[in-house]
């Protein structure tokens, strides 16, 4: 997979977010550096608004100023979802990527570990409950795979976490802190690299929508060659159609109205990678890239 294709996801997800919802912060609230950040901030905010960098691996996390900004000890920063909040849907419903890395035989996780608090309004906060000895519940402790889809927590690392452990429903913005001198990790302070929401309310659709869990939308087998299997489910009831833009965000297809499944003949199109979308009403509710292999 080129290693550029979640960046041009991520632009791809700018130019089209008015219809549907983006997946990555619209903008930084704020921010407060603590003792020993610096890295990063010239290239900031832009270098935590998008996907996570797509060079990182488990063993080699990101290095670059242009993906990564330190907050230094006891740093925070709010980062806001205000357009398409993130809902509590089924399973997890956003991701935090930072660059922790395997190191050392037997292999050990170099953790930099953030609290994570979520907000509706801004001003009251609900935090993440975390275990200061494991770090379990805390960001910064799991690898990432920038290579992997960011929307798939079981393949692309980073900590996920689900707003029905603290019983919230909706969210605005997302709250990262250093944990500082209160946990016992490895690495000087929180570098973030991104921040995936999973579940969204969408304008024009109803709040107790999640756009994963009500529609699962699957496609198989992907990566594919000729023929791309498109399912996904119907409780509503309700007419879909199915769309596909190319990376440069053209619509190559769009499919008459569905009801729970679709093949995709690709023919002769050019192999790259493309976004299959889900409308209802001219809205998106739903999408997946798929790479066409020749």
């Amino acid at each position: 997979m080129n290693c550029r294709s979640y960046t041009i996801i991520a632009v791809l997800f700018c130019c089209v977010q008015s219809i549907f919802a983006r997946p990555f912060p619209e903008r930084v609230l704020e921010v407060s550096y603590g003792s020993s950040a610096g890295f990063g901030q010239e290239y900031f905010p832009e270098n935590v608004l998008g996907a996570p960098d797509s060079s990182a691996a488990p063993q080699f996390p990101s290095a670059n100023p242009e993906e990564i900004l330190t907050l230094g000890t006891d740093g925070w920063i709010i980062l806001s979802f205000e357009d398409d909040p993130i809902i509590d849907g089924d399973g997890f419903d956003f991701t935090v990527f930072e660059n922790a890395f395997y190191f050392g035989e037997p292999p050990r996780v170099y953790t930099e570990a953030g609290i994570v608090s979520v907000s509706e309004d801004g001003n009251q906060w609900v935090e993440f409950p975390y275990n200061p000895d494991t770090l379990a519940g805390l960001a910064g402790i799991t690898p990432v795979d920038g290579a992997a889809d960011p929307l798939n927590p079981d393949e692309s690392g980073g900590d996920s976490f689900d707003l029905s452990e603290i019983g919230v429903e909706l969210v605005r913005y997302i709250r990262i802190t250093d944990a500082g001198d209160l946990v016992t990790d490895l690495g000087p302070s929180f570098d973030l690299d991104a921040v995936a929401g999973l579940h969204f309310q969408v304008s024009d659709v109803p709040s107790t929508t999640p756009i994963a869990s009500d529609f699962n939308l699957e496609v198989y087998p992907n990566p594919f060659n000729s023929t791309l299997h498109v399912s996904f489910e119907n409780e509503l009831s309700r007419q879909f159609r199915l769309r596909i833009l190319n990376m440069m965000g053209q619509e190559i297809i769009l499919s008459d109205r569905l009801a729970h499944s679709w093949e995709w003949q690709s023919g002769n199109t050019a192999a790259g990678i493309y976004l299959i979308q889900l409308l209802a009403n001219n809205k998106v509710l739903s999408s997946r890239q798929v790479v066409l292999l020749r």
